[in-house]
């Protein structure tokens, strides 16, 4: 009787997902807190190629320790960025199982992490160039033959000294051109702040050049060809093919180098021109309104200094 009464429970239990089913699930209850699509993407790529073709079949139930230890043995010291990727979200998957009753203990938890091999931390800069390099690297990649709105959109981050990704999410109703500012949201951010950022004359002249793109996101530089935002590599291979060896984002370090260099002290103003945290909390309070005005000048002779090295020469 008892067993009759076991088979019978046992049928009306559904069935376990397999890790592959209940995948999908997990992103789309987390997506609403990512600042993109883009992140789903990169999740269901990530497990895509690593995860399953190890446990993607498997219940998840039946994943081990072990089968975790499988799918990260092999990219874990050579690919050391994306295989820290993949345990967080497994771990994350993990524990929506646990809540649901489909597992007792995360099969990715700290004693795997343990287990693997150490790896040795390498800390990699940016490429950036010299300041004084600045000019004439600017000049070639506004005469190159590049999309209209890669170019100017790059020569847009550098007179900004904004993130790659703040410039390729930048709409139109960010800009106030009254107020000559550009006010990227807090969710575009790496600090998650709202930063305001004063446009120079050239930024300006910038915007005016790229009016007449039409785009349904409002986008200000978008992909000419499929109207979404400018992909990671966009700006990047731009100066790869006029072979200049710096990054996107390699260009805040040559705006912050050419700051330590003018005759006043720059350096909490330039902190917060790239959006960093300066003085004290009571102190940027106080001085978030002022700083900005503040900031205006700077970017003016930076913008001067890039585009025609006619700004304030830097000794």
């Amino acid at each position: 009787m008892e067993e009759k009464q076991r088979v019978r429970e046992d049928t009306r239990r559904p069935p376990v997902p397999t890790f592959q089913e209940v995948t999908p699930t997990v992103i789309k209850l987390q997506r609403p807190t990512w600042s993109s699509d883009r992140h789903a993407k990169q999740w269901e790529e990530s497990l895509r190629l690593h995860a399953y073709p190890v446990i993607g079949d498997k219940p998840v139930d039946e994943i081990t320790t072990a089968d975790t230890m499988a799918v990260l043995e092999p990219i874990w010291t050579e690919r050391a960025e994306s295989a820290s990727r993949v345990l967080q979200r497994m771990n994350t998957i993990f524990d929506y199982c646990i809540v649901h009753g489909w597992l007792r203990d995360n099969p990715a938890s700290n004693a795997l992490k343990k287990a693997l091999p150490r790896r040795v931390r390498q800390v990699q800069h940016h490429r950036a160039l010299p300041y004084q390099q600045a000019t004439e690297e600017m000049q070639r990649i506004r005469e190159s033959t590049a999309r209209l709105s890669t170019k100017l959109g790059l020569e847009f981050l550098v007179l900004t000294a904004a993130r790659g990704g703040e410039l390729r999410g930048a709409t139109w109703d960010e800009v106030d051109l009254k107020k000559k500012t550009w006010k990227v949201p807090a969710h575009r951010m790496k600090a998650r702040r709202e930063h305001s950022v004063p446009l120079a004359a050239r930024a300006l002249e910038i915007l005016e050049e790229v009016r007449f793109i039409e785009n349904e996101n409002g986008l200000i530089f978008p992909n000419l060809r499929t109207g979404e935002p400018l992909s990671n590599m966009a700006l990047g291979s731009l100066l790869d093919r006029l072979n200049i060896d710096a990054t996107p984002h390699g260009f805040r370090s040559s705006f912050k180098e050419w700051t330590r260099v003018q005759e006043k002290d720059l350096w909490d103003d330039s902190e917060a021109a790239l959006a960093h945290k300066p003085g004290t909390r009571a102190q940027r309070a106080y001085a978030r309104d002022e700083l900005l005005e503040l900031r205006r000048p700077i970017m003016e002779d930076w913008a001067a200094f890039v585009t025609s090295n006619g700004g304030p020469d830097a000794r």
